[in-house]
């Protein structure tokens, strides 16, 4: 008897640690539900609805805000919303691909995401991209454009000290002043203006996988702030606004 009692101890270790792990997974699995319980709004086809446009591609109740990570295997999510806004062609693209490799002794995933908000339009105005003038460590975002631009000065007192605006066609930068202002109290800005499109980037931040996603819930937050200011950028450019 006097054996077993001092082997109580060391057979309970193994039994101990087991439950330990089996609560820690029940416990993320209901913190996980909860998540996606508070995160209602930002499902596709909430998000579709408040602004009026439509869920194209994907499940409208797909979760952009916390998409949420498989159990086992691959993961695949692509959602695309698409409408207008005020007669300006909208879209709001979201893809994440986690493929899961296999090998003898090891686990390799491999990542390919993107989400941008982009609104279309017809008007020349060449290349200009908008970020913030001092972002936090884990907002930064890489420049979209390979060659640097000269920065502009649009003479709007809150859109020059809250945000940087590169470009190559310096007549633009007094309209986008205040167009821009509404994106001073946001903590995450990347916009890119191109040829056919101005695009709010969601998915360039420069802070590595683990952060990777945090400019999309932060977006996703101001999601009908940033529709508007890039559909109020379209609409000036196109001389509607």
């Amino acid at each position: 008897m006097g054996d077993w009692l001092a082997l109580a101890p060391s057979l309970l270790v193994p039994f101990v640690g087991v439950a330990l792990v089996i609560g820690y997974m029940v416990w993320g699995v209901k913190q996980r539900a909860k998540i996606q319980e508070d995160t209602t709004d930002y499902q596709a086809g909430a998000i579709a609805q408040r602004l009026g446009l439509r869920v194209e591609r994907g499940s409208p109740q797909q979760n952009l805000f916390y998409p949420g990570q498989p159990a086992f295997g691959d993961q695949l999510i692509d959602v695309l919303i698409r409408g207008e806004r005020r007669g300006v062609p909208l879209e709001i693209v979201y893809f994440k691909k986690n493929t899961t490799e296999q090998k003898i002794m090891s686990v390799k995933v491999r990542r390919e995401w993107q989400a941008q908000v982009i609104a279309h339009t017809t008007a020349a105005f060449g290349h200009f991209e908008v970020t913030l003038r001092q972002p936090a460590q884990w907002n930064r975002v890489r420049p979209f454009f390979e060659r640097p631009m000269p920065e502009l000065t649009t003479g709007d007192a809150r859109t020059d000290a809250m945000l940087r605006v590169s470009g190559d066609n310096p007549a633009i930068a007094a309209a986008l002043g205040p167009l821009l202002s509404p994106l001073t109290s946001m903590e995450y800005v990347h916009v890119v203006g191109r040829p056919g499109q101005i695009a709010f980037l969601m998915d360039n931040s420069d802070a590595g996988k683990g952060l990777e996603l945090m400019g999309v819930g932060h977006t996703l937050y101001h999601v009908e702030t940033v529709v508007d200011v890039l559909t109020n950028v379209v609409l000036t450019a196109q001389g509607q606004g």
